[in-house]
């Protein structure tokens, strides 16, 4: 029999969830309400190491930062969040842009990052 798990903020208690999940048959696994970055950071790794996909959410106060007081700018730079909008398109998204969290500069690389794919994409199928 295997033992409880017992719910504390650390990478062992989001491993052993994660595993639990996993070998439950959950298709996915959602991190949900997350209020600290480093938080997000372990349940997310944790739950990668399954292999099942993996949903993101976090809980924002009224001045769109975390409770902890971070911001997402803080978790996802510019270019990151470009480079992940890509993969995000590649799988079938057809409308990607910011929200809470996401600043002038996250919208700019990624449409920067959208106009050179399409470039590429077009001369591709123009040769």
């Amino acid at each position: 029999k295997r033992p409880r798990p017992i719910w504390l903020f650390s990478g062992f208690s989001d491993r052993l969830l994660a595993d639990y999940l996993a070998e439950a048959g959950c298709d996915l696994i959602l991190v949900e309400t997350m209020n600290m970055i480093r938080e997000a950071v372990a349940a997310t790794q944790a739950a990668a190491r399954t292999g099942l996909p993996v949903w993101v959410s976090f809980t924002l106060n009224a001045s769109n930062a975390l409770i902890s007081g971070e911001t997402l700018t803080h978790a996802v730079s510019p270019t990151q969040y470009a480079q992940a909008a890509h993969e995000w398109r590649e799988i079938g998204a057809s409308i990607i842009g910011g929200c809470c969290g996401t600043t002038p500069a996250h919208v700019e690389k990624l449409s920067h990052h959208h106009r050179q794919k399409d470039d590429v994409l077009t001369r591709a199928q123009h040769q």
